[in-house]
């Protein structure tokens, strides 16, 4: 409906204007990243991060989320986006282990973008 359509548009357009995430959509950001590999557990993954930032010393993971009721606070986050994050983290730390990794969790009705990366 043009409601959602409306809805989904003006989300969209407070992420790219809020001052606060200029830098997700920097040169060094990348969008919707497959990602493949073997965990250290021997699970083999295959996904999509949704938005990557790669500095030469930081790695920046970020996930949407397009629920409609945000969080209050990052231990009501679902466990399944946690895991999903967790994952990421732990592949993406096989190949850049010398770089901090951060993760975050953007709601986009907010929008609010949470750092989960100390919850993991």
């Amino acid at each position: 409906s043009k409601d959602i359509q409306s809805n989904i548009t003006q989300s969209v357009l407070n992420i790219l204007h809020h001052p606060d995430y200029k830098d997700l959509f920097h040169q060094n950001s990348h969008a919707e990243v497959p990602i493949t590999g073997i965990l250290p557990n021997g699970r083999l993954i295959a996904g999509q991060i949704d938005r990557l930032i790669i500095t030469p010393t930081h790695i920046h993971i970020l996930d949407y989320k397009t629920d409609f009721t945000i969080p209050k606070t990052p231990d009501q986050i679902p466990q399944a986006y946690l895991d999903q994050m967790r994952t990421y983290r732990d592949l993406l730390r096989t190949l850049y282990s010398t770089h901090t990794l951060q993760c975050s969790l953007l709601w986009t009705s907010g929008p609010l973008m949470m750092d989960v990366t100390d919850i993991l």
